[in-house]
This record gives C-alpha cells, sequence and structure tokens, in this order.
C-alpha cells in the first residue's frame, strides 16, 4: 500500500481512517450495493464511460435511482482530484462503491444512492506482458448463477471470496469458476479467453460472467487482427486442457497469460500478439484524447 489518506465520500474528501458508515448501512447489512474498479494512466481514468455504463446498467437493475449519482464529468474530476490527493504519481486503482441509501428491512426506504471512491498505487505504467505465466485451477464447489444480476460487481462475492481461499491453500495464481449450468464462465476476477486451432473463444454474457470492459476491447482488438473469434455459453475442463493457450483479462492487467493447468501447460503466441495489438490501440486512444 502507499501513502492513500484520503477517500472521497458523497463528493467530500474524507480521511481514510475516518468512520463514513454505520452498521445499518445497507451495504453492511444486505449486500445492496455495487461497484467498479478501474485503471488510471497519466491523468486519466481509462475506458471510463465503459465503468459508468456498466455502473448504472447495474444500479438500473437494482432499481437505483440512477440521477443520484454524479455525471461523468463530476467523477473523472474527483478521481483526478483524489488521485492527486495521495499523491498517487504513477498509475493508480480505482475503486467506485456506491449503495442504497436509507434504512428499512429487505425493502428498502428510499433508492437514492452514496458513493465512495478509493485510489491506491497500480502495479507498473499501463500493461505489460506477464513473463511469467500463470498456473490456474478448477474451483467447483459453489457455482455462480448465470442471471443478469451477477453481471456486473456487486457485493455477493462470496463465490469469489471461497475460490480465491482454495487458491491460496492450493497455491494457485488464480482459479476458474463455473456457472449454475456446471459450465466454466471466467475467473476469480477476470474474463477467460482460450485459443485452439487458431480460433479464439470466450464465454459470453448468457452464461453468466462478469460483462468486462477489458473483455470488450479485447474482443475488438481480436475481430481487428482478422482472427477466428467465437463466443459460447461457457466451457469444461477438458475443452480448456485441449486448448493451444488461455489467457485472462481485466482493465488492472491487462492481458494475462495462463503457462499450465494441472499437468497441461500452454504456448503464448498468438495471446502476445493479440496484447501488442491491444497495447497499441490503447496508446493511440491516449494520443487520441490529448
Amino acid at each position: 500500500m502507499g501513502n492513500e489518506k484520503y477517500i472521497i465520500y458523497n463528493g467530500d474528501l474524507v480521511m481514510k481512517n475516518k468512520p463514513v458508515i454505520t452498521v445499518d448501512n445497507r451495504a453492511f447489512r444486505y449486500g445492496d450495493s455495487l461497484f467498479e474498479t478501474l485503471r488510471y494512466h497519466k491523468g486519466m481514468p481509462l475506458f471510463f464511460y465503459d465503468h459508468y455504463y456498466r455502473l448504472t446498467f447495474g444500479m438500473d437493475i437494482l432499481k437505483m435511482n440512477i440521477v443520484s449519482l454524479p455525471d461523468e464529468d463530476t467523477l473523472i474530476r474527483q478521481i483526478t482530484f483524489l488521485v492527486n490527493k495521495n499523491s498517487v504519481f504513477k498509475d493508480a486503482r480505482i475503486r467506485i462503491s456506491v449503495f442504497r441509501n436509507g434504512a428499512g428491512l429487505y425493502t428498502p426506504e428510499k433508492n437514492d444512492v452514496s458513493y465512495i471512491i478509493e485510489a491506491a498505487p497500480a502495479e507498473g505504467e499501463l500493461y505489460s506482458f506477464n513473463k511469467k505465466g500463470l498456473i490456474i485451477g478448477l474451483f467447483d464447489k459453489y457455482h455462480k448463477s448465470s442471471q443478469d444480476l451477477f453481471s456486473f460487481k456487486n457485493s455477493n462475492s462470496l463465490v469469489y471470496i471461497l475460490g480465491s481461499l482454495y487458491k491460496k491453500e492450493n497455491m494457485l495464481d488464480d482459479c476458474l469458476i463455473m456457472n449454475d449450468k456446471g459450465l466454466i464462465i471466467e475467473a476469480l476476477s477476470s474474463n477467460l479467453f482460450w485459443i485452439k486451432n487458431e480460433t479464439v473463444f470466450t464465454p459470453s454474457f448468457a452464461s453468466g460472467c462478469v460483462k468486462g470492459v477489458m473483455r470488450r476491447h479485447v474482443i475488438d482488438t481480436i475481430k481487428g487482427m482478422g482472427l477466428s473469434f467465437k463466443e459460447l455459453p461457457g466451457t469444461t475442463i477438458d475443452e480448456i486442457k485441449s486448448a493451444d493457450e488461455v489467457f485472462l483479462t481485466n482493465v488492472i492487467q491487462g492481458i494475462s497469460r495462463v503457462t499450465g493447468i494441472d499437468e497441461k501447460r500452454y504456448y503464448s503466441i498468438t495471446t502476445k500478439k493479440i496484447f501488442n495489438a491491444l497495447l497499441n490501440n490503447i496508446k493511440q486512444m491516449l494520443e487520441d484524447e490529448e
């Protein structure tokens, strides 16, 4: 951790160690909340409008009052202010948490929201290709629902928490997660891609995977490269083990190559080409924004 002393709470700068919620907070009591995690690079929150859309998409499903959340430009200004106050001189990891206000039991008394913004240093600058590939496993004890209620990041994270404990206990770098149909759909904090016979595959949104922001940009990159691409309802461990390459994506790490699962080992030839093309696209996007 760095010197991140402050957070933003409903637009106000607050010391990080100062309590801002009470025991009747609906996020604490019922998980009545959602969040976005994004990367901040050289004065800009990357893909911010994609994140804002997913955040408001989730708020709409949860029947939260979207107009009670500040608009995109206001949040961008607050994020930049917070990054500077916390003296994060390189890339930052930003988390925006949104929760429903008011009391009530399961039935809320109101639907307006409050929000918290956090900013902490992120590893490296922009993205780099991980030289040491990931060794992953399969967490199959508990499954994630494929309903759209779980297509965005909400506070019901028990499957991911238990999967992370499984990862730690088995000294793995990551774990694959299954849906309620018994199909593999994603990793603990990343979308899943695999390559077989020169075709790139990924689970579709109907599988229950998170609607990843980096996922969309990777897919655009793959299509722009002219590679064969298919979305599937999910996959099986046998299909993953028969793949030529496997990689994971999220907005913090970008693309992370996988080198093994159980006894299976993977190449990363096409994965690196996709990474290089994606990085070039992002750099061009940043230049266009200047």
